[in-house]
């Protein structure tokens, strides 16, 4: 039985989900292959839009929101488990695939987390991350400084301003696709390491 928190987190983002959020996750997520583990796997949003892959490894910080997912109800078998992106509780290149979105913007210590992603990605294996990050348009750009220490002061954890393009770069992945939506809020990416 879904949570009231996984109940109000989906509530919460229906209108983006419908608007653009849907089919980005239609464009991104088929591109995973292999062994996936999703980072912030949450309440399950991404399950149905993977394709070609081997199984998913869920994690998330938050066990309310993982209510819910049924394992038995989906495809491809999906193991889920509460676990930061600090510390991922899995073997070194045990994965094909990361997934990750709207996950790094609450992420307290990004250059950990993507170092422990390096850790667990197995030679050639992707990122893909679908994130909100600082604008990439000069009205996006003041829109989300000049937001983000409000936002962040009322919810606690989600930075409106994270620099998520340089942080891959300055963690050693090579970016391999890049895409600006939402006026150039919201980033895809697929990255790689070097």
């Amino acid at each position: 039985m879904r949570s009231k928190a996984a109940k109000r987190y989906d509530g919460g983002l229906w209108i983006l989900e419908k608007l653009a959020f849907r089919d980005l996750r239609k464009k991104v997520l088929p591109k995973a292959g292999g062994r996936v583990l999703e980072v912030g796997i949450g309440t399950g949003v991404n399950l149905p839009h993977y394709r070609e892959v081997e199984f998913v490894a869920g994690i998330d910080i938050r066990t309310d929101l993982m209510k819910g997912i049924d394992p038995d109800r989906i495809s491809p078998p999906v193991l889920s488990c509460c676990a930061n992106a600090h510390a991922l509780p899995f073997s070194g290149r045990s994965f094909d695939t990361v997934v990750s979105t709207l996950v790094f913007c609450s992420v307290a210590e990004v250059h950990i987390a993507l170092a422990e992603i390096r850790r667990i990605l197995k030679p050639g294996g992707r990122l893909l991350m679908m994130e909100h990050v600082r604008g990439r348009t000069g009205f996006s750009r003041r829109f989300t400084d000049w937001m983000h220490p409000l936002w962040f002061a009322v919810q606690g954890e989600c930075h409106l301003n994270r620099e998520t393009e340089s942080s891959l770069r300055e963690a050693g992945f090579r970016i391999r696709s890049a895409s600006t939506h939402g006026r150039g809020i919201i980033l895809v990416i697929e990255a790689e390491i070097t």
